[in-house]
């Protein structure tokens, strides 16, 4: 296992999450949040520390699983582990939030289609970088 160019590659990964989250959250559903803003934490940007590190975590999660898991055949293979990554996130995370506070059905389904264009986005990204290694 070449522990540096998984190092390497969860910083693509963390990056490429953030730019794309950014994007997202920031200016894509901006409007979708003005329905939830009364449940939204007052000081979330004092907690954004926590968000960064969970996100730095996940990324390194789906770069060393990417490496133990796929046989480094190709961009299809990493389409797939990201569809694959996307439903287990989205169904944990998305389907429960759902369940425990009172969110718009739309806004959840609009979250995990947008997890779903990110972790196919990064299972693209990741294969790519280990094209043609097997368990790298």
């Amino acid at each position: 296992m070449n522990k540096k160019r998984i190092v390497v590659s969860s910083l693509i990964i963390f990056v490429t999450s953030l730019l794309y989250n950014g994007l997202v959250h920031g200016v894509l559903l901006k409007d979708s949040y003005n329905s939830i803003r009364h449940i939204l934490r007052e000081n979330m940007n004092q907690m954004m520390w926590l968000s960064l590190l969970a996100t730095l975590v996940v990324s390194f999660l789906f770069v060393f699983n990417f490496t133990k898991w796929t046989k480094g055949k190709g961009v299809t293979e990493g389409i797939y582990y990201g569809i694959f990554f996307a439903f287990l996130i989205g169904i944990f995370v998305d389907v429960n939030q759902y369940v425990m506070y009172p969110l718009p059905m739309s806004l959840v389904v609009k979250w995990f289609a947008s997890g779903l264009v990110e972790f196919v986005l990064c299972g693209i990204i990741v294969s790519l970088l280990y094209k043609g290694i097997h368990k790298a």
